[in-house]
């Protein structure tokens, strides 16, 4: 579903005159929780896990997106790129659902804001998010809850277009 929404994004801003690489979102939200099993098992950051796994893997690009999709940091940039993409979409998915961010993060607290700190995190990244939010929805001719509308009353949609054999550039050799 973080696939399905990041990519929606992706193509809508590009439609509005950015430059987006589709296939890097869609490589780095399929991915984004690439470690999270193994990290309850084992203990530790899945984040940090999921980005080491994937940069010995030889993908940096798409290990930089699943080692910022938790947190951006304190300032979202004006540049809206595919690590902050990925990160939107992930925080407007709940399991399979897109939600509103208001429910996404309410959901976070209840599940990981343990601790007073913790929950200031949150409120901080949901301020993060809502800005980010503003940024992408003034650049595109849709709303958050159209996102919602969007993304359940379609099909799934992949971005990479199979390649035809000519298009590979491999010869025949025999």
């Amino acid at each position: 579903m973080v696939a399905r929404v990041a990519g929606a994004m992706g193509e809508a801003l590009n439609q509005k005159g950015g430059k987006l690489k589709l296939p890097l979102i869609l490589a780095g939200a399929l991915l984004h929780d690439i470690a999270k099993t193994r990290s309850v098992r084992e203990g530790g950051n899945h984040v940090a896990m999921g980005r080491k796994m994937v940069l010995e893997m030889g993908y940096p690009e798409v290990a930089w997106i699943v080692g910022s999709h938790v947190d951006l940091g304190p300032e979202i940039a004006n540049t809206i790129d595919e690590a902050t993409v990925v990160n939107y979409g992930d925080k407007r998915v709940e399991h399979d659902k897109v939600v509103p961010l208001r429910e996404r993060f309410e959901a976070l607290v209840t599940r990981y804001g343990k601790t007073a700190e913790d929950r200031v995190r949150f409120q901080q990244m949901y301020g993060n998010m809502e800005r980010l939010e503003k940024q992408i929805f003034g650049r595109i001719s849709l709303s958050p809850d159209d996102l919602i509308f969007m993304i359940e009353r379609s099909a799934p949609v992949f971005w990479l277009k199979p390649r035809s054999s000519s298009a590979t550039g491999s010869k025949d050799s025999g």
